[in-house]
């Protein structure tokens, strides 16, 4: 080691930047978690997770987690959060099952491809597709549902 050498990856850690992740940002308005199957090498403004199980972006972008990642996190000027290590690992995962899985990851795949064709293209309805999914899959009731989007009891 050589005084300019500030940091040395383990032996083994910069394989995982070779294979699918799930990456996402240091600050974010919101929830922004994006499946790399191109083995992009990050910078120190972003972060992964070694995975290749598409659902779960799926699932780290939805409405209810970024609920709740705003409940046990720090907001900073203008409302953006960090995505500090200590939070994330507080994200609560739901078991899922094959069925649940193959369902999350088909919206995905949708996503990734309608987003590869046209940028702008408006994936609201499948996203709030996912929601509805996610809130099934953490067996939330009609009346959590509405605490977690805000809306007021009639």
């Amino acid at each position: 080691y050589e005084w300019y050498a500030l940091q040395r990856c383990a032996a083994s850690y910069w394989q995982e930047f070779e294979q699918t992740k799930i990456i996402y940002p240091d600050i974010y308005e919101h929830q922004s978690f994006c499946l790399d199957k191109d083995k992009f090498y990050a910078g120190n403004t972003c972060y992964f997770i070694p995975t290749n199980e598409s659902w779960l972006c799926g699932v780290l972008n939805s409405y209810l987690i970024e609920w709740f990642y705003r409940m046990i996190s720090n907001s900073i000027r203008g409302g953006y959060l960090r995505s500090f290590s200590d939070y994330i690992k507080q994200i609560p995962i739901a078991n899922a099952t094959e069925p649940q899985k193959a369902l999350l990851e088909k919206l995905v795949d949708q996503i990734l491809n309608a987003k590869k064709s046209d940028p702008q293209a408006d994936i609201t309805a499948l996203e709030a597709e996912i929601d509805q999914l996610v809130y099934q899959l953490y067996e939330l009731t009609p009346e959590e549902i509405k605490i977690v989007e805000g809306k007021n009891y009639d």
